[in-house]
């Protein structure tokens, strides 16, 4: 679970990383959790919850604020408008960016 500002509305908001029963893939090899990136986004008197993604990686970070990362994807540097939600497994993670009433997933680690 971590804690932040997703939508830059000055209320912390929750996101929690839920791993739950498997999957393999069509010839039933491999098995792997089913694993959900869900987010309760703090609106004054109540939550509203956001599923982020249903192909979450293995961890969940808070990437504050302000930091700066890279955008894999458009291939440039840029800074956090607000906390952000990051998951990722060994060597590749994905940001999921809250803009427009979504989290954009953006790939920030390769």
């Amino acid at each position: 679970m971590i804690r932040g500002d997703f939508d830059g509305d000055g209320r912390i908001d929750v996101a929690v990383l839920i791993q739950h029963g498997v999957s393999s893939d069509d010839r039933g090899l491999g098995a792997w959790p089913n694993t959900y990136i869900v987010a309760f986004l703090n609106c004054r008197s109540r939550y509203r919850m956001v599923i982020v993604t249903k192909e979450a990686g293995a961890s969940l970070l808070l990437m504050h604020k302000g930091a700066s990362d890279y955008d894999y994807d458009s291939q440039c540097n840029f800074k956090y408008a607000n906390d952000t939600i990051f998951s990722g497994m060994g060597m590749g993670g994905t940001s999921y960016i809250f803009k427009n009433g979504y989290f954009r997933p953006v790939v920030t680690s390769d």
